[in-house]
Parts: structure tokens; sequence; C-alpha cells
């Protein structure tokens, strides 16, 4: 089935992007602050279906999402290194796994991303 994009109804929740800060050593503790890259978009949030392995990462407690995101100059340039935060509950947190333009006419970025896992690289 052919990638299609979201309608503006399907983009309900709402995200920013946070890149990682400078680094602080206090005490000999190296401590890294996550800083606002892209405040608030709204995005469609799919959880991937899958087999086996999408199944047991599920039991580990770690989900797969496709997060679909209207590109803007902020959205291009977003990248693994990255993460997504959820804006209406800051607890949900998902590592940026890969970011595609699966249209191909750079209006859309779509994002798979993993929550459940550590939020560093």
């Amino acid at each position: 089935m052919a990638w299609t994009p979201p309608g503006r109804g399907e983009l309900r929740q709402r995200v920013r992007f946070e890149v990682r800060g400078p680094t602080t050593n206090v005490g000999g503790v190296v401590r890294t602050a996550w800083e606002i890259f892209c405040p608030d978009r709204r995005v469609r949030l799919l959880p991937v279906r899958g087999g086996e392995a999408v199944q047991g990462d599920r039991a580990a407690g770690v989900s797969l999402w496709n997060m679909d995101v209207p590109a803007d100059d902020l959205v291009r340039q977003v990248t693994t290194q990255m993460r997504a935060v959820d804006c209406r509950d800051e607890t949900r947190v998902w590592d940026i796994r890969s970011v595609l333009d699966l249209e191909g006419r750079n209006r859309w970025r779509t994002l798979t991303v993993e929550m459940g896992t550590a939020d560093g690289h």
C-alpha cells in the first residue's frame, strides 16, 4: 500500500523537536541538557504494525511509531540525533530512528520514532 499524506484533520498530536545542548562538567559528572530545536508542530502518529520483532519489542516496553510531519525549513533539518517530545504530556519522549521523504515532493517528513528506550545516543 502506497504512502498517502495525512489530511489536516489527522494531525491530532502536537510535538516539539529537541537537540542536545552543550555539555557541562559538574564535579566530574558530565551533564547534557536538551534544548528546543523546533517548537510545537502538529503531527500524525501511527503505531508500526509488524511481526515477531515488533511484538517482542512491545513486550520489552519499547514501541515503534511512524510520525508524519508537514515539512518546513526547521522540520527539514530534523536528524536522528534529535528527539521528539509530546507537547501535551512531556513524559512521552521518542528517539528519532529515521527521517524520510516518502512522498518525494519535499512537503512531508515521515519519522520512524521509538518510545521506551534511553533518550541518549
